[in-house]
């Protein structure tokens, strides 16, 4: 028997001939694989790969001709099916962003976070064609819903450095369909670059997120609530008052809010009419979108009254960088407001009360719909402030109160009474 010779070549130890065209054994196990082929220029172009896993000359063979059949097809500007699921994912996320098709500094960072975390150590290795309903169906199945129920190791990062002590915390439902929205979007964006016949998604249900408001827990103030909440909030958190005063009185989100510019160049409000224009928005850190969130412009007028305590509130921001700051709503650096900066008085106000449901910022905009409801603000006035571009999310973000359907159940049982002309019904 020969003894094998081994060489270094191309800094890797490996034997002196090849064992087929191109493969050579290596002394540590595996093939290194060679191949060189002309581009479209005819400038000859080396290919070559290292791999430890494969046991055979065969596999090593076939490794080589998908290295030379990839490269070919590259060469003619088709996609190359050996592309991995991770590197498709983070330069779709990319293309994405570069396009303008996402734009909010959130949603990237959830992106970014859902494929570290989630996403990639299920998926990320594989072959972008190799991935099947079947490997979506498992990972649901043998991971996922372990996670649900039992709950997974999390380390909360702030500023990018882990915060606190990592907790074991059980993934809600309406978390798990964020990652299926994104595998389905990698999903489909794979199958049409590849041309597959479908795509792997197809199939895969989402969760049932149950009920995210209840006659308990509706996340709105009772219209006769709404003034002693405010009393407190002005009294205890003055410098968040009039954006408290906005949101309820507007229905404004509290991301439209903190983009407003109140001076400059492209001021958002007219100090001599009151026209206010809603036309941007901010997620997180310093990223302001130049759109609403529904890319819809808004316009519509203050009240004097409003316009008042507009002013009071300017009047009496601190000297320095906030004043001049072109934002309506700055920070006492002149910066934008983080996005919870309202989470916490919403709790505290709430607990002065004594209110035993939970209220957060998003309450403004559920109350608003409920007030006007209760004033005989028409529902098409309405969603033109608010924004609403449907009458279904109108009713989404809408609590029909007690008293209210009460009043409608003695209009309806008065005709059903025979009092159809009493209540001026038409029979």
């Amino acid at each position: 028997m020969t003894k094998k010779k081994w060489v270094l070549r191309w800094n890797y130890m490996m034997e002196s001939s090849p064992v087929r065209t191109g493969v050579y054994r290596l002394q540590d196990g595996g093939f290194f694989i060679r191949a060189r082929l002309a581009d479209e220029t005819g400038k000859p172009k080396d290919l070559s790969e290292v791999a430890h896993d494969l046991k055979t000359a065969d596999e090593a063979q076939r490794r080589r001709d998908a290295i030379i059949a990839e490269a070919r097809a590259e060469m003619r500007g088709e996609p190359s099916s050996s592309q991995l699921w991770g590197d498709f994912a983070v330069s779709l996320l990319e293309a994405r962003v570069a396009k303008g098709n996402i734009e909010s500094a959130a949603t990237i960072e959830w992106w970014q976070n859902s494929l570290e975390h989630y996403l990639l150590p299920a998926f990320g290795r594989h072959r972008a064609t190799e991935i099947t309903r079947a490997h979506i169906d498992t990972w649901i199945t043998k991971t996922v819903l372990p996670w649900m129920k039992e709950g997974r190791v999390v380390q909360r990062m702030r500023n990018g450095k882990p915060f606190g002590q990592p907790r074991v915390v059980k993934l809600k439902p309406a978390f798990v369909n964020g990652l299926l929205r994104i595998v389905r979007n990698v999903s489909n964006e794979i199958a049409l670059k590849f041309d597959m016949p479908k795509s792997a998604f197809i199939g895969i249900d989402f969760l049932p997120e149950g009920r995210v408001y209840t006659r308990e827990q509706p996340n709105s103030l009772p219209p006769e609530m709404v003034h002693r909440f405010l009393d407190v909030a002005r009294s205890n958190y003055p410098q968040h008052y009039f954006m408290i005063l906005l949101g309820f009185v507007t229905g404004l989100r509290p991301s439209s809010m903190r983009a407003l510019r109140r001076k400059g160049p492209h001021a958002d409000l007219d100090w001599t009419t009151g026209e206010l224009q809603v036309r941007r928005s901010h997620s997180r850190g310093h990223s302001v979108m130049d759109r609403t969130k529904t890319k819809i412009d808004n316009t519509f007028t203050l009240p004097t009254s409003v316009l008042d305590e507009a002013k009071r509130h300017v009047a009496a921001l601190p000297e320095g960088k906030a004043t001049e700051s072109d934002l309506l709503f700055p920070t006492k650096d002149g910066n934008l407001r983080t996005r919870n900066v309202l989470a916490k008085p919403f709790a505290a106000i709430a607990e002065e009360l004594g209110l035993s449901m939970r209220v957060t910022p998003r309450a403004m905009r559920r109350t608003f719909n409920d007030l006007t409801r209760a004033v005989g603000v028409d529902a098409v006035v309405t969603r033109s402030i608010s924004g609403h571009q449907t009458e279904a999310m109108q009713l989404h973000y809408s609590t029909a109160r007690a008293c209210e359907q009460i009043r409608g159940l003695e209009k309806v049982h008065a005709v059903v009474n025979g009092g159809a002309k009493n209540q001026g019904a038409v029979v």
